[in-house]
């Protein structure tokens, strides 16, 4: 049974943009992982959203990213958009909504773009089930 979470959305502004991010499956295990990869490349022509793990690798996340400086109104309809992006992906998970939020707390984000190779490493990590 997959956990249930709510949906939060976060928002870090870095120097190139602002990254947003929801935890879409926490405690992810190594089937949830494949099955989630799995739906991102059957959805990936209808979703800007992408995938990427917590800081402790654990949590799968759900991000999108806007370039350059973003005003409230277009953090506000990104924001939106990756609310429902990630309905879509919780209910082709079998993800449940809860009553409480779920998510990682905000000193736990996920990493900035120079942490890409660490976070491909945890993404094989995941998938071969810690081999």
């Amino acid at each position: 049974m997959t956990a249930a979470v709510d949906i939060r959305v976060h928002a870090e502004t870095l120097q190139a943009g602002t990254l947003l991010w929801t935890v879409l499956l926490p405690q992810a295990t190594p089937g949830q992982c494949r099955h989630a990869l799995g739906f991102g490349f059957q959805a990936a022509a209808h979703y800007s959203s992408g995938l990427a793990f917590s800081a402790h690798g654990a949590d799968l996340l759900l991000t999108a990213w806007l370039p350059g400086p973003a005003g409230p109104l277009a953090l506000k309809k990104a924001s939106d958009t990756l609310e429902g992006e990630a309905r879509v992906w919780r209910t082709a998970l079998g993800v449940t909504p809860a009553l409480g939020h779920a998510d990682a707390p905000p000193s736990d984000k996920w990493q900035a773009p120079n942490a890409n190779l660490r976070l491909q490493s945890r993404l094989r990590e995941k998938l071969l089930g810690g081999r």
